[in-house]
């Protein structure tokens, strides 16, 4: 939400948009947060990711990667799912606003990831 002090503010933020083509290739959810560090991305914003379910989790690096997708997905011919992946600034402001669910309906093996928000060895700082 825009306000006064987010008005004022005049640093850059840096968007990147992808069609993925499908994220159940795992390098793919290795390599994005790496290329994000590397290009100064704060949000990745990605379609086609041909995954089910909506979920929330945290990807290497400290990325934070919120998914919406179908409830099911066919094993050939997947379509549609959305994502967008924060860089850990981000990441920090969207769970600190109160805005971050701990959904875990699907995609909990995807990526080398640390695990579903709802885990509980994993917990937010």
């Amino acid at each position: 939400r825009a306000n006064e002090s987010s008005a004022n503010n005049k640093s850059n933020f840096r968007i990147y948009s992808h069609n993925v083509n499908g994220l159940r290739d795992e390098t793919k959810l290795e390599y994005i947060p790496r290329f994000m560090k590397e290009n100064n991305i704060d949000a990745y914003l990605i379609q086609e990711t041909h995954l089910a379910g909506d979920f929330e989790k945290i990807l290497l690096l400290d990325h934070y990667f919120i998914h919406h997708g179908p409830e099911h997905q066919q094993a050939n011919g997947a379509k549609g799912g959305v994502a967008i992946i924060l860089s850990p600034d981000l990441a920090l402001q969207w769970r600190t606003s109160g805005s971050a669910k701990k959904i875990t309906r699907g995609g909990p093996s995807i990526g080398n990831t640390t695990g579903a928000l709802s885990s509980p060895k994993r917990r937010l700082q």
